[in-house]
């Protein structure tokens, strides 16, 4: 009995973990959704658009055809890579579209 209570609870740990992990994983893997009003570039999302580059620190205003958009903020210590669809699912409509967010430059005035 004591052996199946153990297991039991277990389990459900490893299942929250997975769970956790997913969702990390997912919506704010990258950064975290922006205000409306603050970005420092726009990018526009096309039918021919299959990857974004972006960096880390930036703020970035993504728009499609139809005028929809997502203010995202990038936010990780290190390059990643990752999908628009995990944090704008409606710009990327079940496409694929990878983002791959660089380190932040330290020297910004670098070419």
């Amino acid at each position: 009995m004591k052996t199946s209570i153990i297991a039991g609870f277990a389990a459900t740990l490893m299942m929250g973990a997975a769970m956790f992990a997913a969702a990390a994983a997912n919506d704010y893997a990258l950064g975290v959704r922006g205000d409306e009003n603050l970005f420092a570039r726009v990018v526009v999302i096309t039918p021919e658009t299959r990857w974004v580059n972006v960096e880390s620190g930036e703020t970035i205003k993504f728009v499609d055809a139809a005028g929809q958009s997502v203010v995202y903020r990038f936010d990780t210590t290190s390059w990643a890579i990752g999908q628009l669809g995990d944090f704008a699912p409606a710009l990327a409509k079940g496409r694929q579209i990878t983002v791959y967010v660089a380190k932040p430059r330290l020297n910004k005035t670098d070419g």
